[in-house]
């Protein structure tokens, strides 16, 4: 009778467990958490990548508000960002966050062909190095600093670190390959 009343004690534990960890979880906190990252991944864009090329005329870079809806967060706002290069448009789409391992996602789209930015962490190098950290073979804080990597959206092979002269090369080879 010990034994059963241990096993039912155990079972207590691991329900209240359970819902300690879902009482940690802050949907506003996280929506304003990837609201932020959001806006300081367009402000980079506008002035440190771009800034150069919008001073010159050669380019012009617009935000407009978005709704995204996420079954654990509900409805909320952020922004979406547009740079225009003469007739040609690339779009940064905010995706969400609810992403394995990641902070969120932005999806950076010229006619329909699509790169997807995730922010993680540092040393991520694929998508199996996420799944290692939701399996706990490797605890997240091994995987350094957040940063915002790419990767093509149809293979998703390798995540590469997001910065001025990998986002320029991208863009070029996007809008190369189309005209």
């Amino acid at each position: 009778m010990e034994d059963f009343n241990k096993f039912l004690k155990a079972l207590q534990d691991k329900e209240k467990a359970k819902r300690d960890k879902r009482r940690q979880f802050d949907p506003a906190e996280r929506i304003y958490r990837f609201q932020t990252l959001v806006s300081e991944f367009f402000n980079t864009l506008e002035t440190d990548w771009f800034r150069d090329s919008v001073a010159e005329g050669l380019m012009t870079i617009e935000r407009e508000q978005i709704s995204i809806s996420e079954d654990s967060l509900g409805i909320y706002n952020t922004e979406k960002c547009r740079l225009i290069m003469g007739a040609e448009k690339i779009e940064f789409i905010p995706i969400g966050t609810v992403l394995l391992g990641t902070d969120g996602r932005i999806d950076m789209v010229y006619k329909r062909n699509e790169v997807m930015f995730v922010h993680v962490g540092e040393k991520v190098k694929r998508a199996s190095d996420l799944m290692a950290v939701l399996k706990k073979i490797i605890p997240s804080k091994d995987l350094g600093q957040k940063v915002w990597k790419y990767t093509p959206k149809v293979t998703r092979a390798h995540y590469m670190t997001a910065n001025s002269q990998t986002v320029k090369s991208l863009i070029m080879d996007l809008v190369k390959a189309k005209n």
